[in-house]
């Protein structure tokens, strides 16, 4: 087993594996002033229909399977799950509702937050079950914010936290950066700077607990 993960900037993830190629939430570059993702999906997983999110056409191929929520999700031994959350602290009254995925590669279990914007509930956390990766957004404005993304992660307890959805390069989304999502660390973390792509052999090569895995583009 070798999984392989990227990181395209805001929550745009490849992971990979045999018979998998995935991209979550694909944006189209120009619009956010980011490169674009130059990959092709054989399955995407689109957590809203906002248009940083939204950009299947980027990456889909001619066979490319798009799962946006309802039933679970199968394809080969894959599977997703797709539980709504408010994209706001005003219960959607602003921004809507997104899709929390929860899904599973060669035995790896992944939780993309999306653009979640208000600490989940036990009922949301229960639902989402044990974490080994979670992909989570920690620049406010848009999403939760530095202080409640350490939160997150200590009711979700995952193995390893992945940021997403910052300000940093060109982005031209009105976010914040990185460094009050740093700064919040709480004592034990460990904060490990990846680079752009992560391959994982088995879910042995995994912390235990408490990393945090930053990725560039």
């Amino acid at each position: 087993m070798t999984v392989a993960i990227r990181w395209y900037g805001q929550s745009c993830f490849e992971v990979r594996e045999a018979g998998l190629h995935l991209v979550t939430d694909p944006h189209d570059g120009k619009s956010i002033g980011l490169p674009a993702p130059r990959t092709r999906a054989n399955v995407v997983l689109k957590t809203h229909d906002h248009f940083d999110h939204n950009c299947v056409r980027q990456v889909a191929g001619q066979n490319t399977a798009l799962y946006a929520g309802g039933e679970p999700y199968r394809f080969n031994g894959f599977q997703a799950r797709a539980m709504p959350a408010h994209h706001d602290a005003q219960g959607g009254a602003k921004l809507g509702v997104v899709q929390v995925m929860a899904f599973e590669v060669a035995g790896l279990k992944f939780c993309h937050l999306s653009d979640i914007g208000q600490v989940p509930s036990q009922e949301l956390a229960q639902k989402i079950g044990p974490v080994d990766l979670l992909f989570v957004p920690v620049g406010g404005v848009f999403t939760i914010g530095a202080e409640e993304a350490w939160k997150t992660i200590e009711m979700l307890k995952p193995r390893v936290a992945v940021p997403m959805h910052y300000r940093f390069g060109g982005l031209s989304v009105s976010i914040h950066d990185l460094k009050p999502f740093l700064d919040l660390a709480p004592t034990g973390a460990e904060v490990i700077r990846v680079g752009s792509e992560v391959d994982i052999e088995s879910a042995e090569d995994l912390p235990e607990a408490n990393a945090v895995w930053v990725f560039s583009v």
